[in-house]
C-alpha cells in the first residue's frame, strides 16, 4: 500500500500565522504602552513641580508680607516682640528662597529671585537699622522719607509677579491635566484601531480555514457516503501534499481494499455470528454453573453453620431457629415448626394464629401421644385453611417427628407440612437422622447449663463466705481466691490469676509475726499429698493485728492432687474474747483478794486480840472502806452485765452540771490530796440526764485523774457552751498514756500495762462504762494526753435530748 509523503503540513502553516499575528500584537501593545507610560510619567511631573513651585513662592509672598507687617507693627508701637518677629520672618524668608532655587526657574523667575535676594540683605543691613535708628530717635518725618526712597519696589514687584505666577501654574496644570485625557484618548484610539486589525486579521484566517479545510473535508465526506451506499469510488484525486492530502489518499486506498476484501469479509462476518451464537450458548451453561456454585456455597455456608451451632451453640433459642429454618429450606418445607417442650423455645414459619389454635385444640394431644410411642410419622389429608390460593382438595402431607433423650423420653418436637407434595422415606430418614443430632446439642446444653449452674453456685458460695479462701495450683500459682481473703488481708490491689507463689506469698513474708514458720507450712501443703486437715495460727499486722486460723487441704481428681485450697479464718475477736477472760479472772481474783484479805485481817485482829479503842476504830473504818471497795467491785461487774444485756435502767430529768461538779468534788474522798479546780464558762449547763449514772461518770473519771497522776496535785475542769451542746475537759498532770493505748482504753477489761500504772490497782471496767453511759445520752468522749505530761478527757453532750 503507498503511503502519500507530507511535505506541507496544515498545522506547522497555521502554527507559524498564529504565532506570527500574536508577536506582532505582542509588541505593538508593548511599544504602545511604554510611549503612553513615559508621557504620562512627564506630564504628571511637570504638574508636581508647578505645584510644589506655587507653594513656596506663595509661602514667600507670606513671609515678605509678614515681615513688612511687624516692622510697621514696630514703627507704630516700638514693640520689641514685633522687631523680634520681624527678624525670625527674614530668616523663613531665607529658608523659603533658598529652597525656591532647587527647582528649575525661568530666566524671569531667576532675575525676579535674584533682585529678592538683594533687597533682603540690603533690607536687613541697611534699611532694616536704619529704619529702627530712626524710630529710636522718634523722627518719623525721617521714616517716612526712608519709605518713600523705593526701596520696597523689588517686593512690590514681586509680589505682583506671585499672583502671576499662581495664575500661570492653575492654567499649565489645566493644561497637563488637558494633555493627559488626550493621551488617555489616544490609547483608546489606539486600542480600537489594534482590535479591528485583529478582527481582520482573524476573519481572514477563518475564510482562508474555510477553503483550505472545511471544503476539501466536506468533498471527503460526501466521497465516503457515496462509497457507503454504493460501494463506488468517487473521491477526486487531489494534489495537495500537507495532512488533508494524505487523508484523502488514505480513504481512497482504504475504499480500494475494502472494495477488493468485501467478499472475504462477510464470509468471516458470517463465520463471527456463528461463534457467537455458540458463545452465547457457553456463556449461558457457565452462568448456570456459577449460579449452582453460588447455591452449593450457601447451603454449604448454611450447613457449616448449622454444623457450628449444633456443636458449640450454647442457647437453645439460637439452635431452634438454625436447625428449623435449615430444614424448611433443604426440603422445601410450606409449614415448618420446632419447640422444645420443657423450656418452650420455639421457632415457626408459615403458621397462622388460627392455624396454631386449631392445631392445638385439635391434634396437640393426639401427635404427642404417637410421639411418645413412635420416632415419627406421616399424615396426608386434604389442605383446609393453609392453602391459600391452592384449590379445594389439594393434598397436604404432614411429618411430625420426635427428639428424644438417651433414656427415651421426648424433649422435643418437629412438625412440618408440604401443600400438593409428599414426603420421600429417604427424605423423612435424613430429617429424622438430622434431629437425632439435636438431640445431642440440647444434650450437651443441659449438660452445660448445670454445670455452669454448680459452678456459680460454688462461686456465690465462695464470694459469700466470710473466711478468707484461695485456690493455688501445683505449682503454686493463684488460681482463684474470693472478697473475704482480700478484705482479710487488707489488700490494696487484686492478684490476677496466675500470679506466681514467690509474688502473692511477700504478704505474708511482710506483715506475719512468723513468716517462715508460714512460708514453710504453705510450702509442705503444695508439694505433698495429704487427705486430712492441716491448721496453723498466725498474726497478720497490716491495718491493725489480726489473729487468723489457717486450714489446708488437698484437691484430688481420679485419685491425682490437682491443686490445694487454704483457708483463712479470722479468729481476732475470740482470741480477744479470751484474753478478756483471761484477764478477767486475773483482775477479779486480784482486786476481790485484795479487800477480802483486809477485812479478814483486821477482823480476826478484832476478834483475838485486845486493843484500844481508837485502834480498833481504825480497823473498824478499814473494814468499812474495803468492804465499800468490794461493793464498788460487785456494782461495776453488775453494771457490765445489765449495758450488755440492755437491763441497765436511766431515768431522766434536768440536771445541771455546773451545780453538780461541786457536790461531787466535795463528797470525794480524795480531795484534801488534790486541787480540783472548775472554770464554768458555759451560759447554759442543764442537761436531760439520769443523775446518779452522770455521777458515776464523773466519779470515774475524776477518780482516774487523782489515781494517774501521783505527786500532781491540780486536776483543771473547764465547761464551754459549742455546737448546740456542753463540752467538759478533766484535765490532769500525771502519768500521760502511750498513743498506741489511746483506741483500747474503752475496751473491757483492760489496763496499760507498765511499771508505772501497774502499782495503780483497778478492773479496765471503768471507761467501759463510762462510754456507754454518755453514749446513751447521746453523747461523745475520747481522750487525748501526751505521754509523761498530761490527760484530757473530752465529753460533749447535746443539749436538745
Amino acid at each position: 500500500m503507498n503511503v502519500l509523503n507530507i511535505q506541507d503540513s496544515i498545522r506547522k502553516k497555521y502554527l507559524v500565522i498564529v504565532l506570527m499575528i500574536g508577536l506582532f500584537l505582542i509588541i505593538l501593545g508593548a511599544c504602545s504602552v511604554y510611549w503612553l507610560e513615559k508621557n504620562q510619567q512627564e506630564f504628571t511631573e511637570q504638574g508636581e513641580a508647578l505645584k510644589k513651585k506655587d507653594v513656596l513662592i506663595n509661602e514667600l509672598k507670606e513671609s515678605l508680607n509678614n515681615v513688612f507687617f511687624r516692622s510697621r507693627g514696630y514703627y507704630a508701637f516700638q514693640n520689641e516682640v514685633e522687631l523680634s518677629l520681624v527678624y525670625d520672618e527674614l530668616t523663613e524668608t531665607k529658608n523659603t528662597l533658598a529652597l525656591l532655587t532647587q527647582y528649575k526657574l525661568s530666566k524671569e523667575e531667576d532675575d525676579l529671585l535674584v533682585g529678592l535676594t538683594d533687597f533682603l540683605v540690603t533690607f536687613e543691613t541697611s534699611s532694616l537699622p536704619n529704619a529702627i535708628a530712626l524710630v529710636q530717635a522718634n523722627d518719623y518725618i525721617g521714616l517716612r522719607a526712608l519709605s518713600k526712597s523705593g526701596i520696597n519696589n523689588e517686593v512690590n514687584e514681586f509680589i505682583a509677579y506671585t499672583d502671576e505666577f499662581h495664575q500661570k501654574t492653575t492654567n499649565s496644570r489645566d493644561l497637563i491635566s488637558q494633555q493627559i485625557n488626550d493621551d488617555f484618548q489616544t490609547k483608546i484610539n489606539i486600542t480600537i484601531f489594534v482590535a479591528i486589525l485583529l478582527f481582520i486579521i482573524l476573519l481572514i484566517t477563518f475564510f482562508q480555514t474555510l477553503n483550505r479545510i472545511v471544503k476539501p473535508l466536506e468533498v471527503m465526506k460526501q466521497g465516503t457516503d457515496f462509497f457507503a451506499n454504493t460501494g463506488e469510488i468517487n473521491l477526486p484525486n487531489t494534489v495537495r501534499t500537507d495532512e488533508l492530502g494524505a487523508l484523502n489518499f488514505s480513504l481512497i486506498s482504504l475504499m480500494k481494499t475494502i472494495h477488493e476484501n468485501e467478499s472475504d469479509m462477510q464470509a468471516q462476518n458470517d463465520e463471527l455470528i456463528m461463534k457467537q451464537g455458540e458463545v452465547q450458548s457457553k456463556q449461558k451453561l457457565l452462568e448456570n454453573s456459577l449460579l449452582e456454585v453460588k447455591n452449593a456455597k450457601n447451603r454449604l455456608e448454611v450447613m457449616n453453620q448449622l454444623n457450628h451451632s449444633l456443636t458449640f451453640s450454647l442457647n437453645r433459642q439460637e439452635l431452634v431457629v438454625i436447625v428449623r429454618e435449615y430444614l424448611h429450606e433443604k426440603f422445601d418445607l410450606n409449614i415448618s415448626l420446632l419447640w422444645l417442650l420443657e423450656t418452650l423455645e420455639s421457632s415457626s414459619q408459615g403458621i397462622t394464629e388460627e392455624f396454631d389454635r386449631r392445631f392445638m385444640e385439635d391434634r396437640y394431644n393426639y401427635v404427642m401421644e404417637r410421639l411418645h410411642i413412635e420416632d415419627s410419622f406421616s399424615i396426608i389429608r386434604e389442605g383446609d385453611i393453609e392453602l391459600g390460593l391452592a384449590p379445594k382438595g389439594t393434598l397436604v402431607n404432614d411429618l411430625f417427628v420426635g427428639i428424644k433423650e438417651e433414656k427415651g423420653g421426648l424433649i422435643a418436637v418437629f412438625s412440618c407440612a408440604r401443600i400438593g407434595r409428599l414426603f420421600t422415606t429417604e427424605e423423612i430418614t435424613d430429617i429424622e437422622a438430622l434431629l437425632n443430632r439435636v438431640s445431642l446439642s440440647l444434650e450437651r446444653i443441659r449438660l452445660y447449663e448445670n454445670n455452669q449452674y454448680e459452678r456459680n453456685l460454688n462461686e456465690g458460695i465462695v464470694k459469700t463466705i466470710q473466711e478468707g479462701i484461695f485456690l493455688v495450683g501445683q505449682q503454686g500459682e493463684l488460681l482463684q481466691y474470693n472478697q473475704s481473703l482480700y478484705d482479710l488481708l487488707s489488700g490494696e490491689s487484686h492478684y490476677p490469676k496466675g500470679t506466681p507463689f514467690s509474688k502473692w506469698i511477700s504478704l505474708h513474708q511482710k506483715f506475719a509475726d512468723n513468716p517462715d514458720e508460714i512460708i514453710g507450712f504453705f510450702e509442705q501443703a503444695i508439694k505433698e499429698d495429704f487427705t486430712d486437715i492441716r491448721r496453723i495460727q498466725y498474726t497478720f499486722k497490716r491495718k491493725g493485728t489480726k489473729i487468723i486460723n489457717l486450714y489446708s487441704a488437698c484437691i484430688f481428681s481420679d485419685g491425682t492432687k490437682t491443686s490445694t485450697i487454704f483457708v483463712n479464718r479470722d479468729i481476732t475477736k475470740e482470741y480477744e474474747i479470751d484474753q478478756m477472760k483471761t484477764e478477767l479472772i486475773s483482775t477479779v481474783s486480784h482486786e476481790l483478794r485484795t479487800p477480802l484479805s483486809s477485812i479478814l485481817g483486821f477482823s480476826e485482829l478484832l476478834l483475838n486480840k485486845k486493843t484500844t479503842n481508837d485502834r480498833k476504830q481504825r480497823y473498824i473504818e478499814t473494814i468499812y472502806k474495803e468492804s465499800k471497795r468490794l461493793s464498788s467491785l460487785v456494782d461495776d461487774f453488775l453494771d457490765v452485765q445489765r449495758m450488755e444485756s440492755g437491763k441497765l435502767m436511766y431515768h431522766f430529768t434536768e440536771v445541771d452540771i455546773a451545780s453538780l461538779l461541786p457536790e461531787i468534788i466535795g463528797n470525794y474522798e480524795y480531795q484534801n490530796n488534790h486541787e480540783i479546780n472548775i472554770d464554768n464558762q458555759a451560759f447554759h449547763s442543764m442537761l436531760i440526764a439520769d443523775v446518779d449514772r452522770i455521777k458515776q461518770v464523773f466519779i470515774n473519771l475524776l477518780g482516774n485523774a487523782i489515781k494517774f497522776s501521783p505527786g500532781k496535785e491540780v486536776v483543771n475542769i473547764r465547761l464551754v457552751n459549742k455546737d448546740s451542746g456542753l463540752k467538759i475537759t478533766i484535765q490532769d498532770y500525771g502519768l500521760g498514756i502511750h498513743a498506741d493505748e489511746i483506741p483500747k482504753l474503752f475496751q473491757k477489761f483492760h489496763r496499760i500495762d507498765n511499771s508505772e500504772t501497774r502499782k495503780v490497782g483497778g478492773t479496765g471496767l471503768g471507761l467501759s462504762i463510762v462510754k456507754e453511759i454518755v453514749e446513751y445520752h447521746k453523747g461523745q468522749i475520747w481522750i487525748t494526753s501526751i505521754k509523761g505530761e498530761e490527760t484530757t478527757v473530752h465529753l460533749f453532750f447535746p443539749q436538745h435530748i
